[in-house]
């Protein structure tokens, strides 16, 4: 094997493990709990940075040592590159940066939702701007971004559309239970008894959506209006309904 590949290989090496010693020792600079949450959140960016630099270093030595004529053109388009770099780099962190605040402001505005959504809205919001910043920065460096925009106005359309999909047959089955229960609220009353199926219990209340029933062990069931529509059922009531014709 020539010794000139040899050394390139060692070059690339020494790269690859220089670049993993800087990043984490960014990471762990940066991450400590004694740092402001915008420098928290931009550890995991700096050290990748850290890392591709000590990378390039390493490829371009072993550059030098394969093709010493390449070498030679390599600073001119190095200092003509550098800036497109710099300026991706901005957007990254700064993407980043931003991302973290909003998901900041997202999780204290959301404190009277779910749990499920406090983790996903912030996240959706943070995934949304780092897609920006990546089409931005790919601009900044020379990518040509057009394929990347079509892919990402495709993705939200879809995620778009699939929501308003899940939304609509959401409020479909919720409009059913709505005119079920109007039916519902008809035939029974607090204090009526009914049976159906396996369940049985006391009416206790009739909510928009379904019925409150307590069932003879003390437990407490709810019954969507829908399946007391769909099915036969017994009702026992609390008061005996008056007779008009047997009046006197």
């Amino acid at each position: 094997m020539d010794t000139k590949w040899l050394v390139a290989a060692l070059a690339i090496l020494a790269g690859l493990v220089l670049g993993i010693l800087l990043s984490r020792i960014a990471r762990s600079v940066l991450s400590s709990e004694k740092r402001p949450r915008a420098l928290q959140a931009s550890a995991k960016p700096v050290a990748s940075l850290f890392f591709s630099l000590a990378f390039i270093v390493g490829l371009v030595v072993a550059l030098g040592v394969t093709n010493e004529t390449a070498l030679e053109q390599l600073p001119k388009d190095v200092v003509a590159y550098i800036p497109r770099v710099l300026s991706a780099a901005i957007v990254l962190i700064g993407a980043n940066i931003l991302g973290a605040v909003i998901t900041t402001l997202l999780e204290q505005s959301l404190g009277h939702v779910s749990a499920s959504m406090r983790r996903r809205v912030p996240a959706l919001a943070r995934g949304i701007i780092m897609a920006f910043a990546v089409l931005i920065a790919a601009n900044q460096i020379g990518i040509d971004t057009q394929i990347l925009t079509l892919a990402a106005a495709s993705i939200f359309f879809s995620v778009g559309l699939a929501a308003a999909l899940v939304a609509g047959l959401g409020s479909r089955e919720v409009a059913a239970e709505l005119a079920a229960g109007r039916a519902v609220k008809r035939l029974l009353s607090p204090g009526d008894m009914v049976a159906y199926e396996s369940t049985a219990g006391r009416v206790v209340n009739l909510h928009s959506v379904g019925l409150e029933l307590e069932t003879g062990d003390g437990r407490m069931v709810v019954v969507p209006h829908s399946d007391l529509i769909n099915k036969a059922i017994q009702i026992e009531r609390a008061e005996p309904i008056a007779d008009e014709d047997a009046a006197t």
